[in-house]
């Protein structure tokens, strides 16, 4: 099951403009996205009236994003997905923030994402960085005493295009609101029910569509991807070694027994992020009636004795965990490998039984 963390400010707590109150869940977008998704997902809600990224409240400090984005990832570790929509409360007349100042603020948050994953879960998490609806033409009308003033509205129409700069920088998932949503003629500011439900449909056809069928995973130092089919026929025809290239052809005929879920049948690159050769890693097919996958993996000797082989190990199965039908992870090693059976067993596999490689290895969490 993977956990979606939703963090943001009043239109993630799901204020209603009209009455002051709290929107029922299943109208609040962060419901809806929890009904749409089914049960493969559990959507966390972590939405703060006057949350701002990193500004401090005069009056309200705790109201910092930055301070409290590390303890609520703790909270709710491991995160697979985490979606971020703030920057509205920045545009408040106190903070004298320009939108240049608002986009650093968004992208110091999505820095402090990947440090507290690199250090306190084995994988970073997918991250949607969502900028916010823009203000209401008239809201100096609606509210006069608010806390924003007239300048607030051409910027926060600046917020989409550097927003979407720092989603690319660092290769996230983007979403301007504004292209789907307005706020509310009430308050110009806040979501009224049916923009709600459209922003919860939109994350959920994102997520399912595009997010989740990303297969790449990332830790502080490498990520792994798998080959895809095209690639694979390449490796199998420059491979001079015949029961290597056999071996490519039966990954390959998996791969096409197994359409839009081919990374079982895949060879998985395993890379530092400025693309430098760690190693590879497979899986021996799909999940069995039981449940099980196997895992294979090998780093490259010069990329030995780095610890490479421990990070991969410990991502890989978090990612391979949350993947529909897997129950087990089960894996072989050679009987004089006793680094790899170290790793393994450090990483939470028991040793069961011998295959045809030798020790065996098992990973069963719900044991």
């Amino acid at each position: 099951m993977k956990t979606v963390l939703c963090y943001g400010d009043s239109n993630t707590y799901g204020y209603n403009p009209v009455n002051g109150m709290r929107y029922a869940r299943n109208v609040r977008w962060t419901g809806r996205l929890q009904e749409l998704l089914g049960d493969g997902y559990t959507v966390i809600e972590e939405g703060c009236n006057g949350r701002t990224t990193v500004f401090k409240d005069p009056v309200d400090g705790w109201k910092n994003g930055l301070d409290y984005l590390k303890p609520c990832m703790n909270t709710h570790k491991p995160v697979d997905i985490v979606i971020m929509m703030l920057g509205s409360n920045d545009l408040k007349k106190e903070y004298q923030a320009t939108a240049e100042m608002i986009g650093k603020g968004a992208e110091r948050l999505l820095k402090e994402i990947y440090e507290f994953a690199d250090a306190k879960q084995t994988f970073r998490p997918e991250i949607i960085l969502i900028a916010p609806p823009v203000i209401g033409d008239n809201i100096m009308a609606v509210s006069p005493t608010c806390a924003f003033d007239e300048t607030a509205i051409a910027r926060s129409k600046e917020l989409g295009k550097l927003y979407k700069e720092v989603a690319g920088r660092y290769q996230c998932t983007y979403l301007n609101a504004a292209d789907y949503i307005k706020s509310s003629e009430v308050d110009c500011l806040h979501l009224m029910p049916e923009a709600h439900e459209k922003l919860g449909s939109i994350l959920a056809k994102l997520i399912k569509e595009e997010v989740s069928k990303k297969v790449c995973v990332r830790t502080k130092r490498l990520f792994m991807e798998p080959y895809n089919l095209e690639e694979m026929k390449a490796l199998k025809d420059k491979e001079p070694d015949l029961e290597m290239k056999q071996a490519y052809g039966e990954m390959i005929d998996c791969m096409s027994r197994n359409p839009g879920k081919e990374y079982w049948g895949a060879a998985w690159k395993i890379a530092l992020h400025d693309g430098t050769r760690v190693g590879d890693l497979c899986f021996k097919g799909a999940p069995n009636e039981l449940g099980e996958v196997e895992i294979g993996y090998g780093i490259d000797e010069p990329m030995q004795r780095n610890g490479y082989a421990t990070e991969m190990v410990a991502a890989m199965l978090h990612w391979t965990m949350v993947q529909p039908g897997v129950k087990m992870v089960t894996a072989e090693t050679d009987k004089d490998n006793k680094i790899s059976q170290k790793i393994l067993l450090r990483n939470g596999f028991i040793q069961k039984g011998y295959g045809k490689e030798g020790p065996g290895f098992l990973y069963n969490p719900f044991a």
